[in-house]
């Protein structure tokens, strides 16, 4: 079943979400949708009227359901690397189940610039595609040492995923991780030192050298297998 992003959970919708409705999704009238507000509220709702000039579209609600928010968190600490693969990785690792997302800038990090507004979007888009009921929150980016201080400070299983190391092995019945993921080119040495410093888990995802995108999702679904999701 199709699910929007409809943040007031309005029966009236108009402008780009009634233009997605009916134009790109081509939901058709007596079809029954899902509504989500991101915050663990969604309404099954069917479509019973619209125009097209002006584009409204009246939805008929049917059933409205409180969805019990997680019991566990999963932060992602992703350095900031090249649009399309930061894309790539907010939208696999949202679809997936992360429950917050903390770009930071690196010393090796990608400089140019990086649209958050974008990344926000394509964080509702996966979660219309993977039907969750929360929207994870997407941070400002953070710089390294800023990031990796306030992590401590949290009660957060922190893994630090750095080629060479140990395999990444979560236990059942953690319920707070936390994963620094490096751009491409790898961290540096005074990261690496840093993290050492903080007495963070050093943890490998494979013996080959992957994208930062491509650990970044593996780390996630990792920790997902574990909480059985």
């Amino acid at each position: 079943m199709s699910q929007f992003y409809n943040p007031e959970l309005n029966s009236t919708v108009t402008g780009p979400l009634a233009h997605h409705i009916l134009n790109v999704r081509r939901i058709e009238k007596g079809e029954v949708i899902k509504f989500f507000d991101g915050r663990g509220r969604v309404v099954f709702a069917k479509l019973k009227e619209f125009s097209k000039k002006p584009l409204i579209v009246q939805f008929e609600f049917l059933e409205e359901r409180k969805i019990k928010k997680a019991d566990f968190e999963v932060y992602l600490y992703m350095a900031v690397i090249k649009p399309d693969a930061m894309r790539d990785a907010v939208d696999k690792t949202t679809q997936i189940g992360v429950t917050r997302i903390i770009p930071i800038r690196t010393q090796r990090s990608f400089r140019g610039r990086i649209s958050s507004e974008r990344l926000k979007k394509i964080v509702i888009s996966a979660c219309e595609q993977s039907e969750r009921a929360f929207v994870p929150p997407l941070d400002e980016t953070q710089d390294f040492l800023i990031a990796i201080k306030d992590c401590i400070k949290r009660d957060f299983k922190v893994y630090f995923l750095e080629r060479g190391s140990s395999p990444l092995f979560i236990k059942k019945g953690e319920r707070k991780v936390a994963f620094f993921v490096g751009p491409e080119g790898g961290w540096s040495e005074c990261e690496i030192e840093t993290a050492r410093e903080s007495k963070v888990v050093f943890a490998s995802i494979s013996k080959n050298s992957l994208r930062s995108q491509t650990a970044a999702v593996c780390a996630v679904s990792i920790f997902m297998n574990t909480q059985g999701g």
